[in-house]
């Protein structure tokens, strides 16, 4: 047995990157039965590289490859001001 392969991709500007981040939100979303629109969350995830890009924060794709399976993890990294 073979160990899993693990990737890490910052999504800067592929769009490849984004429409995959673009999935797994939804996909997340969706699993969790409930409504986002207090959050305007169909602007947010119809404008990810502009609220989430470089100037304003970072995702992080991490791909596992285990047995010929895909697993995909998104973390999003945006900033916090304290005042």
């Amino acid at each position: 047995m073979s160990s899993p392969k693990i990737e890490f991709k910052w999504v800067n500007d592929e769009l490849e990157l984004w429409e995959i981040t673009q999935k797994l939100i939804l996909e997340y979303t969706a699993s969790l039965d409930l409504d986002l629109s207090f959050q305007n969350f169909s602007e947010e995830i119809a404008n990810l590289k502009e609220k989430y890009g470089r100037s304003q924060g970072s995702v992080l794709l991490v791909l596992l490859l285990d047995n010929q399976q895909e697993f995909w993890l998104f973390i999003v990294f945006k900033p916090i001001l304290v005042n």
